[in-house]
């Protein structure tokens, strides 16, 4: 969407000289200059503009006005390309002396990343286009290189994904760690982990809270209060059970974020839209999510024995949207005489048309249909093609774990098999006889493997047997 022509205005003083006036979104103005070169002023986004003034030689200086938050970035003389979030372009002190640099655009100290490509020295404008891409993850460039000016295309990483997605995974990872802790008072849950996450921005809190109910749906044994753990053994560990997986489902050349369980489970599904991650949908244990080997967003639901709902969505290509394939299902009973006949239907342009039972197995056999709470988690495993990562957990390498195993005990030998053994002689932390360095999962699945071991992405501490217990279960 344009930015309003309310956040400027330019008055044309003769035939080569321009006033220009800049306002911020409460219409207060902000900036009042002057110029006898070519001026020309864009919107790059619905609050921010890009003001460009020609310097000759294809050369613009160019800076950016943000009017909703009324910040100025700096002047940049050589723009390749310019998104609300980043900006490229050409830094050197000569021709032959040239990098590209892509930027946060109104504060490098956020984001910044420099590219050493071969751009020809005899061309004062060497790109001949460039483009952010995949939601501003890529940038897609076409320049001049070398002395012989060969046209060369290449398409270079600004970030991956899970940068792009690391504001989202930390709440999160909030929302995972606090929905153990919601008990009767789901408001106070929610604000004491935005209190421990130092979070104040209303639009993130709003989203933690939602992030919050959708996880605590999945929270095993919740019908108990959290406290009682006791009463579903994998309660304690389903900070671990949660994670996340990265895949673009639409094929748009932009990655979604897919928050789930390691067993299947989906609570939430982001896209990246201008560059910026965008909630699509969040699910529920009753209304439930899977994922096919296409890429649909199915969503089965029931209320009560004679209603269901089967929605199916694609991704809209860019992210903004999740949208509707087909929704059909069953819709009550109707009596006749003594006898209840189940009602069927199908959505056709915002309305329920009834349908026989035919055509709504036809449907069901088309799309699928999993009502089952396991059995959509099972089928997204199986078809989706999502490669899990643990949320609290990273791997190390066989080198920094032998520096950690440092740290938990003064005296041990590494066998040949790649144990790490511990006596009790010289250890005054650990008591137990022997004590074996192990990849530590949920629910005791251990493996007497020293090729990788975990540690606690948030704390940093490693995940190995802290108790005497722990240590003979090793």
């Amino acid at each position: 969407e344009p930015a309003p022509q309310k956040y400027y205005e330019i008055e044309h003083l003769g035939l080569a000289r321009a006033r220009y006036h800049i306002y911020n979104d409460n219409g207060d103005l902000v900036l009042t200059e002057e110029t006898d070169r070519p001026l020309q002023i864009t919107a790059i986004d619905r609050y921010i503009l890009e003001i460009r003034i020609g310097m000759g030689t294809g050369i613009s200086v160019c800076r950016y006005y943000d009017a909703l938050n009324d910040r100025f970035s700096k002047e940049y003389t050589y723009v390749a390309a310019a998104t609300q979030n980043f900006v490229a372009y050409l830094e050197g002190t000569s021709l032959a002396d040239r990098m590209l640099v892509v930027s946060d655009l109104f504060d490098e100290k956020v984001f910044y990343k420099e590219y050493s490509l071969d751009f020809s020295p005899n061309c004062h404008t060497p790109i001949q286009s460039a483009e952010f891409i995949a939601g501003d993850c890529e940038l897609r460039l076409s320049y001049l290189a070398g002395a012989e000016e060969q046209s060369v295309d290449v398409t270079l990483t600004v970030r991956d994904s899970l940068e792009a997605y690391a504001s989202v995974i930390k709440l999160y990872r909030g929302a995972v760690e606090y929905c153990m802790d919601i008990g009767w008072d789901f408001r106070d849950a929610s604000q004491k982990a935005a209190d421990d996450l130092g979070i104040t921005d209303e639009d993130e809190l709003d989203l933690l809270r939602t992030l919050m109910d959708a996880v605590f749906s999945f929270y095993p044994g919740r019908e108990f209060y959290p406290g009682h753990t006791e009463k579903d053994g994998k309660s304690p560990h389903y900070r671990l059970q949660c994670g996340y997986a990265i895949k673009d489902l639409n094929r748009d050349g932009v990655d979604e974020l897919i928050c789930m369980t390691e067993y299947g489970h989906v609570s939430a599904i982001f896209s990246l839209s201008g560059g910026k991650p965008n909630l699509l949908a969040t699910f529920r244990e009753r209304k439930r999510c899977w994922i096919d080997g296409n890429g649909f967003v199915h969503e089965d639901g029931s209320s009560g024995a004679s209603y269901s709902t089967t929605s199916v969505y694609r991704i809209a290509d860019g992210g903004g949207s999740l949208e509707l394939i087909e929704d059909f299902g069953t819709d009550g009973v109707k009596w006749i005489g003594d006898t209840a006949h189940l009602q069927y239907y199908k959505l056709e342009n915002g309305e329920k048309v009834s349908i026989t039972k035919e055509e709504c197995s036809a449907l069901w056999d088309q799309y699928g249909h999993y009502l089952g709470y396991e059995k959509s988690a099972e089928v997204t495993k199986e078809l989706a093609g999502l490669t899990f990562i643990p949320a609290f957990t990273e791997w190390v390498t066989k080198e920094m774990a032998v520096e950690i195993a440092k740290d938990y005990w003064s005296n041990f030998e590494i066998e040949k098999n790649g144990y790490i053994v511990v006596s009790a002689a010289n250890n005054t932390k650990y008591s137990a006889i022997h004590v074996i360095v192990i990849k530590w999962l949920v629910m005791d699945h251990h493996y007497s493997t020293f090729d990788e071991i975990w540690i606690d992405a948030t704390t940093g501490k490693t995940i190995i047997p802290g108790s005497l217990e722990d240590a003979k279960k090793g």
